[in-house]
């Protein structure tokens, strides 16, 4: 699932703090297991790389 959500500042960092332990309250309600990754960036060779926030 792909969520735009604000330009950096509070309003971005509130949002990205609630989707984040949104996610992770359902993992762990459902047991599924979680591993997850803040402000990585991916890269393949030849192509776009991405920064999410979370990922």
């Amino acid at each position: 699932m792909r969520i735009e959500i604000y330009a950096i500042g509070n309003d971005h960092a509130s949002d990205h703090a609630i989707i984040l332990f949104a996610v992770n309250l359902f993992a762990s309600i459902k047991g599924i297991a979680l591993n997850a990754k803040d402000n990585c960036t991916y890269r393949k060779t030849g192509f776009k790389e991405a920064q999410p926030d979370v990922s």
